[in-house]
């Protein structure tokens, strides 16, 4: 084989070469290198008679001292059976790396470990052959991980794949009728939500202790993706849902007045009576509180034309009872009118059996644990110094922020 390695590669070409490969990201496209603009950036590929078999989205931070780390997100797309292709690609970067004063490469590919069900275990650590090879070829594997919190991007993916659905789960369709019958509206919306968007995220992240990303940094999402990002934003009408319960109010009531009700059923009509009385009741004094249509959840999406991703999800702990997936349905299904084959709906713990993975269990994901986070060591000595300091970096920046949040909470 004859392959070639281009240091700069065209991007058009390469973001149709990653859109149709089956490990493609759109973490492996050129756009991202614009979200990702604290970052330096290279684009290089691999090239047999002048077709693209390999490629990179290479983003480059710079470290003290001059050195500097170069990490490919969920890169590079290529073939990893392909043994003697992984080995020209690396040892081109490597030497590219190696005159920038890199002390590694860092890199996450979507290459498929396994695919399992909720709480299911078995098989998550087995030593797969890609991992195999690689590690024979000097690369430092992170392992294994179940806590997305170990490693730079999640192990395990919740993808929809769009072709594997056939019907919707009867809990999700009548979460989506619920809350429609409730009065909760979904507006498709571009930039001019972004504002909006951003203050939800905020009030998430308030509710979770974590802190999420700025304003700006939506801005920009929307502005680089333009016609290929989305907000998708669910309010609640208020005034609709206070009619439309004193509406099914009057209907029971009306039911009571027949004379011909068995026990059991005036007892059901009751308890049906006392819920929208309640639900009436509880609306009116969120009425007040927050208006007459406040924002109850929201997405923000990207997509290519074959790949989605969901990348950020808000909602409002207010009204956490209403069960809004319809801003995150109204997404999803936004992909597949757009022609997109499959959407990521980000990352679950290991064991899949913590509570995002049971929500996102409501779209019929897979769950596809991926081989994991690899180090090619450049410098062996610094490669060591930059392993320990690292994690340390990590946990001083986590407690940092910690301390912020509780600053801005005095």
């Amino acid at each position: 084989m004859s392959y070639s390695f281009d240091l700069y590669a065209n991007p058009q070409k390469v973001d149709q070469f990653v859109d149709n490969h089956p490990n493609g990201s759109l973490l492996q496209q050129s756009s991202w290198s614009q979200i990702k603009d604290n970052w330096g950036h290279r684009i290089v590929a691999v090239t047999e008679n002048d077709q693209i078999v390999a490629s990179a989205l290479v983003l480059i931070k710079k470290m003290p001292l001059g050195y500097k780390l170069y990490y490919l997100p969920r890169g590079p797309i290529l073939d990893f059976s392909n043994h003697e292709l992984v080995k020209f690609f690396f040892t081109e970067l490597g030497k590219v790396a190696k005159k920038d004063k890199a002390i590694c490469i860092k890199f996450d590919p979507l290459v498929l470990h396994d695919v399992r069900q909720p709480s299911e275990l078995a098989g998550y650590d087995t030593l797969d052959d890609t991992t195999k090879f690689l590690k024979s070829i000097g690369m430092k594997h992170h392992g294994y991980n179940l806590k997305m919190s170990e490693a730079s991007q999640p192990r395990t993916l919740a993808v929809v794949h769009y072709d594997d659905i056939t019907q919707m789960k009867p809990k999700l369709n009548y979460y989506l009728k619920h809350a429609l019958n409730l009065g909760l509206e979904v507006t498709r919306v571009g930039r001019e939500g972004v504002k909006t968007f951003a203050q939800l995220e905020a009030k998430t992240g308030q509710r979770k202790n974590i802190s999420l990303r700025s304003e700006e940094y939506f801005r920009k999402i929307m502005e680089v993706y333009d016609d290929q990002a989305l907000i998708t934003l669910a309010s609640l009408n208020i005034p609709k849902a206070i009619n439309t319960a004193q509406q099914n109010l009057d209907k029971i009531r009306k039911q009571l007045e027949r004379p011909t009700l068995s026990e059991g059923q005036k007892k059901d009509l009751i308890d049906k009576t006392s819920t929208y009385q309640n639900d009436i009741k509880e609306l009116t004094s969120k009425q007040k509180a927050f208006g007459d249509q406040p924002l109850v959840s929201g997405c923000l999406i990207i997509r290519s034309d074959n790949l989605s991703e969901l990348l950020y999800a808000g909602m409002d702990e207010n009204f956490m009872a209403i069960r809004s997936n319809n801003s995150f349905m109204d997404a999803l299904n936004w992909a597949q009118e757009q022609g997109c084959k499959l959407c990521d709906l980000g990352g679950v713990e290991g064991k899949i059996d913590d509570g995002l993975a049971i929500s996102k269990s409501l779209y019929q994901p897979r769950f596809e644990s991926y081989i994991g986070e690899f180090d090619y060591p450049l410098m062996p000595l610094r490669y060591k110094l930059f392993t320990k300091a690292l994690p340390m970096a990590r946990n001083f920046m986590y407690h940092k922020a910690q301390r912020q949040r509780e600053k801005e909470k005095d």
